[in-house]
């Protein structure tokens, strides 16, 4: 497939995406399910009202950003309100009130135009993994992924990690490419001048000074972009972290199948150039908004922290943003929507955002569910138990052990299972469906290159009519899951 035409498809995906992303993406006019956080959070920012939220800054910075310009729809918009007990426990309630003036369709436009990055993200990454067709069926999966969809209508920041985190998976495996194939071509130019016997003169063969300190420190451009969207996504929400997954089962990978050096060094310097964007963004982001005495003062009155009140400084405010911050992470109560993680692969408890009658926004007996379309999230599951299977006979030893063509398998696989790792070990609070997003996003990667992989050597016609019945089901899951996912 030429690229050209590989682009043209990938358009028209984004084109109907956008339709369903946009369609009735003011209804309700009322907050829904986490957006009353998030949309709070965004007012106060332009406000500079201080506020406590485990989450890093930057998500809740770019939805405020239109709101700097606008501020009449402000007065009201506290959603939610935090507060602490007699006994010293920290709780949070919403206010239930509607959004009045507030600009919700353009702060869910916002949430829309990452949904749509998303899929261009994920196209580009399994493009560089498995090449232009199982690239476009995995966008064509993640566009008509009901709960993907539906995350990426409203007022939350899932969309924006995935966006910035499979974009660093895109620039890094772009640049392990690109290593790959010079070092496939200086290869070949050695073996042609040994057949030809032919000798080269050098003069000097190392480097001077300047050279080696300059060449210790130069960092290929696709690695650089690579470490700083994966400091942006961990800036919007520390989750982001499973983004290293499959560049960890990458390097495993070739070390030990492939007996490639593990590059440590690398490493250091990826997660030193993440950390640097972090840091940069979560205290620039908080002092230009907050002074450190107000962020400690929320902090502080909150979780009943006396220390942090006294002697305010830059350096105190970030360290109880971040440890109180990461505490939230991995403890808290419990939620009637809560679900464990291994009920996520098979939808098992989906999650319900609202119920109809509310107020007039919702008729009655309708409801908004974070549903996933049944086929796709199926499809990905069956692909990722596949993988498993033929893991567990290559230990038995009845199969051959991997090799190159199975890298983008084991990313993948490698990937979606590292993601999980976190919920049945360190995190002890109420998880839901959405935290399965990341590991969602490498299933349906996986499914796509298997998809692809089983129709090699197929003739044309019986490869147009399974990529049919495959276009068909998956329509037919979205239309299925539709009136949940649009409250209809």
């Amino acid at each position: 497939m030429t690229a050209r035409r590989s682009y043209l498809i990938l358009a028209i995906i984004l084109a109907i995406s956008a339709v369903l992303h946009f369609v009735r993406i003011g209804t309700p006019a009322r907050t829904v399910f986490d957006e009353a956080y998030f949309a709070t959070y965004a007012a106060n920012d332009a406000a500079h009202i201080p506020y406590f939220d485990i989450h890093p800054p930057l998500g809740k910075f770019l939805f405020s950003i239109p709101l700097f310009f606008d501020k009449s729809g402000l007065k009201n918009a506290t959603y939610i309100e935090n507060s602490r007990t007699s006994d010293g426990m920290f709780i949070t309630k919403e206010t239930n009130v509607p959004y009045g003036n507030f600009p919700y369709v353009i702060e869910r436009s916002i949430s829309a135009l990452f949904g749509l990055l998303l899929i261009l993200a994920v196209f580009l990454f399994v493009r560089e993994l498995a090449g232009n067709r199982a690239a476009l069926l995995a966008a064509f999966f993640v566009a008509l992924e009901n709960a993907l969809l539906l995350d990426t209508r409203l007022i939350l920041m899932d969309g924006m990690y995935l966006s910035f985190g499979f974009l660093s998976l895109y620039f890094f495996f772009k640049s392990k490419n690109q290593t790959n194939k010079k070092w496939q071509e200086e290869k070949s130019v050695d073996l042609l001048s040994k057949v030809a016997n032919t000798t080269k003169k050098v003069g000097k063969t190392w480097a001077s000074a300047p050279e080696r300190t300059l060449s210790r420190w130069y960092w290929p451009r696709n690695l650089l972009l690579s470490a700083i969207f994966f400091g942006l996504a961990i800036s919007i929400k520390l989750t982001a972290i499973v983004f290293v997954d499959p560049i960890l089962a990458y390097l495993f990978f070739q070390n030990a199948l492939l007996r490639e050096k593990f590059p440590w060094k690398m490493l250091l310097k990826f997660f030193g150039v993440a950390l640097l964007v972090f840091l940069i963004l979560l205290v620039g982001i908080s002092n230009i908004l907050f002074t450190p005495q107000e962020q400690l003062s929320v902090v502080g009155s909150l979780f009943n922290l006396p220390a942090a009140l006294h002697d305010p400084s830059l350096l105190k405010s970030v360290f109880y943003q971040l440890f109180v911050g990461v505490s939230g992470y991995v403890s808290g109560g419990a939620n009637p929507m809560m679900s464990p993680w291994y009920a996520w692969p098979f939808m098992m408890k989906p999650m319900h955002f609202m119920y109809g009658p509310a107020g007039g926004y919702l008729p009655a007996g309708t409801q908004i569910t974070l549903l996933g379309n049944p086929f796709v999230w199926l499809l990905s599951t069956f692909a990722v138990l596949l993988v498993l299977w033929k893991s567990v006979l290559i230990i038995l030893k009845r199969l051959p052990s991997a090799g190159e063509r199975d890298v983008p398998i084991a990313v993948l696989f490698g990937g979606y299972v590292i993601s999980l790792i976190p919920f049945f070990t360190l995190v002890h609070r109420a998880t839901y469906l959405y935290h399965y997003f990341p590991s969602l996003l490498f299933a349906i990667a996986l499914a796509a290159i298997l998809v692809m992989r089983a129709l090699e050597g197929k003739t044309k016609h019986a490869k147009l009519l399974a990529l049919g019945a495959i276009g068909i089901l998956s329509v037919w899951g979205f239309i299925l899951v539709a009136p949940y996912t649009y409250g209809l």
